[in-house]
């Protein structure tokens, strides 16, 4: 008796199981075919579920003629999140010509959205979102009358996306963006950690404040005014870009790492930039001229920086030097370039024995006495930047009992190599 009562109870409850099983099965099935049908509004009325349509009152082939426009009919947005307008001509539309207009009553115009088709035989996309109760497209032709124009509006229920693509395919300006307005903030170190907006310069370029503590400075930017000056930190460059502060020198010192520095004109030598050459008398002449003939210098950093300079055996001598003369006869003489490895050739013809009695007399002249070389006190004291296409005559005057003299020529250039 007892062990019939338990089969009866179990029997009872796996029924109860499989009636409920049931009902949820059928009331799943019945709310899914609601949800594809249906839409229960705030008031409570049960309504047809809004589906992607066509809104044939803004969607048109007819033709337009110059300047013409199509204009669509005031239709209801609701349920739908966005209007979607297609277009394509075969000519180009008027600026601005796509629009589509918001309104709230259907006959007032609250707010448009437009676009221009700046394209032909290709077709442009502007998506809107919902923006009042009621929507309608115009569009403007240009102004050549068109042979093939497609305008076509839908209404959607769900809010479109902004364009999505593989990331190994390349961008087109034809895809369709979603556009934002944002403000960048940063959280500052001190200061109560607050947030504070990030500076731009008055352009609007994003500046940036970076402190380096190691590694290698490739090229930084950074603006050192309010106008937006900049200032490039980078390594050395023959011609830096822009207003150029370079940190790193040159090697460093192998014992203190220090910067080791050399002056210009020892720089040229080694970038193979400096010529030279030299007259030899072996016996004493009263006195000889020489012709210094410099090219044509693009810039003054292109003319020859010239010094002269004199050693003699014995006796007295004067070495001086006129700028603007003329000449006749003479051997020309061969400068060498002081950087053995870079036969660059130069550019500044030397003549020797020539006769001139012309020129203006320039401010160098160097007394010589005999040991003794004679140079001025300082290459920047007797350093001269010559002029572009320009004659020098160059006098050594003996003064008294000169045997023997070595009359030395040197210049550099600024090829920028």
């Amino acid at each position: 008796m007892i062990r019939f009562g338990i089969i009866v109870r179990q029997r009872w409850y796996m029924r109860k199981i499989v009636v409920f099983i049931l009902m949820m099965l059928s009331v799943s099935a019945l709310v899914h075919s609601q949800q594809q049908t249906k839409i229960m509004r705030p008031n409570g009325v049960i309504a047809d579920f809004p589906q992607d349509t066509l809104s044939t009152a803004n969607s048109t082939t007819a033709l337009l003629g110059s300047s013409s426009t199509f204009t669509g009919s005031f239709v209801s947005t609701e349920g739908y999140a966005n209007t979607t307008v297609m277009v394509l001509s075969d000519q180009l539309g008027a600026a601005g010509g796509i629009k589509v207009q918001h309104s709230s009553d259907g006959t007032n115009i609250d707010y448009v959205s437009s676009r221009t088709l700046d394209s032909t035989n290709e077709g442009r996309v502007i998506t809107v979102p919902t923006r009042g109760k009621y929507v309608r497209v115009l569009y403007t032709n240009g102004t050549t009358t068109q042979g093939t124009f497609r305008l076509q509006t839908y209404q959607r229920v769900m809010p479109s996306s902004a364009a999505i693509t593989e990331l190994d395919l390349p961008l087109s300006s034809h895809l369709q963006a979603l556009v934002t307005k944002s403000e960048i903030v940063g959280k500052t170190t001190a200061g109560g950690s607050s947030y504070v907006d990030v500076k731009v310069n008055p352009s609007g370029a994003l500046t940036v404040e970076a402190t380096i503590t190691s590694g290698t400075v490739t090229a930084y930017s950074i603006p050192t005014n309010s106008v937006g000056a900049q200032v490039q930190i980078g390594p050395r460059e023959q011609t830096p870009a822009g207003n150029a502060m370079q940190v790193q020198i040159g090697p460093g010192d192998i014992v203190s790492n220090l910067p080791v520095f050399m002056d210009y004109e020892h720089h040229q030598r080694h970038e193979g930039e400096t010529w030279a050459a030299e007259y030899y008398l072996t016996t004493g002449v009263s006195t000889t001229q020489f012709a210094l003939e410099t090219p044509t210098c693009s810039t003054a950093a292109n003319c020859p920086h010239f010094v002269m300079s004199a050693v003699i055996y014995e006796g007295n001598a004067e070495l001086r030097i006129y700028e603007g003369a003329t000449y006749t006869g003479g051997t020309q003489m061969t400068f060498f370039n002081e950087e053995r490895n870079i036969l660059t050739s130069p550019t500044v013809t030397l003549v020797s024995g020539i006769t001139s009695t012309t020129g203006t007399k320039l401010p160098h002249t160097l007394f010589l006495s005999g040991g003794v070389r004679s140079a001025g006190s300082a290459r920047g004291e007797n350093e001269i930047v010559m002029k572009s296409a320009t004659t020098y005559r160059i006098d050594f005057e003996e003064i008294g009992n000169v045997s023997r003299a070595v009359i030395r020529f040197v210049y550099y250039l600024d090829l920028g190599v």
